[in-house]
């Protein structure tokens, strides 16, 4: 009778932790929310120290889920080119159907994802000058 209780005891426990109102509610729209609202800060942080002139037609609010997404690749230094060139392949489709939609014509050069997007080719291109540099260093020393 003691193990019965004793198992009957353990099972209310189990039911009480797993049942129990106080598990943790993740609600996902505010996790990318606040992921999104952090990478747009480091990105008005950048914009205030005048980083990259790019900044200057870039506005943080108007970048979509999709460019942050870049953005913190890009600084994580986990952006593949197969992925940049999909994101490249959708501005193209944003910047047809903003030619359309608009009756004055669209201007790519003031146009916050189209300067955003800029700045990385920029980021990108001196990334890889740099390590063709170190490389030829590297093959001279050797």
């Amino acid at each position: 009778m003691e193990k019965f209780l004793q198992n009957q005891n353990k099972e209310n426990q189990n039911k009480d932790i797993l049942g129990s109102k106080n598990e943790i509610d993740i609600d996902a729209n505010e996790v990318v929310g606040n992921y999104a609202e952090n990478l747009r800060k480091a990105l008005r942080e950048q914009k205030i120290k005048k980083t990259d002139p790019h900044f200057e037609d870039i506005d943080p609010n108007k970048l979509t889920n999709d460019d942050l997404i870049i953005f913190d690749k890009f600084q994580k230094n986990t952006l593949t080119d197969k992925e940049f060139s999909e994101y490249q392949g959708g501005l193209k489709n944003y910047f047809r159907l903003q030619r359309q939609l608009k009756k004055e014509k669209f201007n790519a050069l003031k146009d916050s994802r189209s300067n955003f997007s800029a700045m990385i080719v920029n980021k990108i291109m001196a990334k890889r000058a740099e390590e063709m540099l170190k490389e030829r260093k590297f093959k001279k020393a050797a």
